[in-house]
């Protein structure tokens, strides 16, 4: 019994940091990449590096920070920082602004 509530605790520690709404396999929303690669000159060359989420708020959003990397208009990779809003209940991305 004392495993079980271990794990029940840990997930909704997991859930109230909003790790539920990230990727299992690299960390990403992918919400907020598709948002991000909307924008971008060369979506192809998207690259992801990593993201940042803050607990739940009192509104049901979790603050959010991508780090990304992307072709510039003169070829080169420059590094990119997208910061969104995600819904705690169903895990749906507002993009805020992208560099």
């Amino acid at each position: 019994m004392g495993l079980d509530m271990d794990v029940n605790a840990e997930a909704e520690e997991n859930r109230r940091n909003g790790f539920h709404c990230l990727s299992a396999w690299d960390g990403s929303n992918i919400e907020l990449v598709e948002l991000v690669k909307r924008r971008l000159r060369g979506p192809g060359s998207f690259e992801y590096v990593e993201t940042r989420i803050t607990p739940v708020n009192e509104r049901g959003d979790h603050n959010v920070t991508m780090k990304y990397r992307a072709r510039n208009g003169f070829g080169g990779m420059n590094l990119g920082v997208a910061t969104g809003i995600v819904r705690q209940s169903d895990c749906s991305a507002k993009l805020i602004a992208a560099e």
